[in-house]
């Protein structure tokens, strides 16, 4: 609510963000961010799902899951990529050969959706991906009661060639650049007796080494 009070009375600009491909974000000197989802069609279904008059009240509803972001960071020699709780159908929209946001991109670290649920597992999505050998994927999970992540979820990564599973409620992630940007991005905050096992995802020039 504060944000919006500082947005009416002109303190603070606000702006959405959606799959706009004129959209590219600068990030420090060389890595740019491209926003991939929610586009129109996941906000017709986010839209569709919901009763009216809209409920205020801020609880959690799977529907809302329709308006999750995927942020593409890349630079001319790789590409990362976030997923949030995104829907099945966000996936298969940008993932799809000819046509999709993502395209032929090859993948060199990449977010599960939804703390590995297998609810929002894509299974051919995540095997069309072109990928570099050892490609971490990260399921961004701490304690919960929703058996988060899933046992498929684990068992089919772990079965895909070229993917290294990661999960943050075993390590924290910390990602780095030794070129230009460091991104000290910890997806989702370790709980303190856990965080001694951080693990550095070093990239440089296409490759990627955990230290």
């Amino acid at each position: 609510m504060l944000l919006d009070e500082l947005a009416e009375d002109n303190f603070l600009s606000v702006y959405a963000i959606d799959d706009n491909p004129d959209l590219k974000i600068k990030l420090g000197n060389e890595f740019t961010m491209e926003v991939l989802s929610p586009s129109s069609r996941e906000l017709k279904k986010y839209i569709n799902g919901e009763n009216y008059p809209f409920d205020n009240e801020t609880v959690s509803h799977p529907n809302a899951n329709w308006l999750s972001t995927i942020l593409k960071i890349y630079n001319d020699d790789l590409n990362i990529l976030l997923t949030s709780d995104v829907e099945n159908g966000a996936l298969r929209r940008i993932g799809k050969r000819n046509g999709g946001r993502l395209g032929k991109d090859k993948i060199i670290l990449a977010q599960i959706p939804h703390h590995g649920s297998k609810g929002n597992l894509d299974k051919t999505f995540w095997q069309m991906r072109k990928r570099f050998p050892k490609t971490p994927v990260v399921i961004s999970v701490g304690k919960n009661n929703y058996r988060h992540p899933s046992q498929e979820v684990v068992d089919f990564f772990n079965g895909q060639p070229n993917y290294e599973l990661e999960r943050t409620d075993m390590s924290g992630v910390l990602l780095r650049s030794d070129r230009t940007l460091q991104l000290n991005c910890l997806l989702e905050e370790v709980p303190k007796d856990l965080s001694s096992g951080d693990k550095i995802f070093k990239i440089f020039n296409s490759e990627i080494e955990i230290l």
